[in-house]
């Protein structure tokens, strides 16, 4: 799953590709970055830190413990000159 993932990734245009853990209360308890096409570590860091504050729905009676989600991740940037 994870190498499909990552084939689709470096054809597509998204420039982050992630694995998100969540909890059966809907709390993000781990993200791990797959693969990347950016320059800007910093950027890079500060997504990985902010993906942490998302909230999932609850996970249904009998659902695991932890839930795992692999996702892309597009970045576009719009630069407007003014003068």
């Amino acid at each position: 799953m994870i190498t499909k993932a990552k084939d689709d990734f470096r054809r597509s245009d998204d420039k982050i590709l992630f694995m998100m853990m969540v909890n059966q209360a809907g709390d993000v308890v781990k993200v791990s970055v797959l693969d990347n096409k950016l320059q800007n570590k910093q950027f890079l860091n500060m997504f990985k830190k902010n993906m942490y504050n998302l909230k999932y729905p609850k996970a249904q009676q009998g659902d695991p413990e932890f839930r795992e989600f692999i996702l892309p991740f597009g970045v576009k940037t719009e630069v407007e000159f003014y003068g």
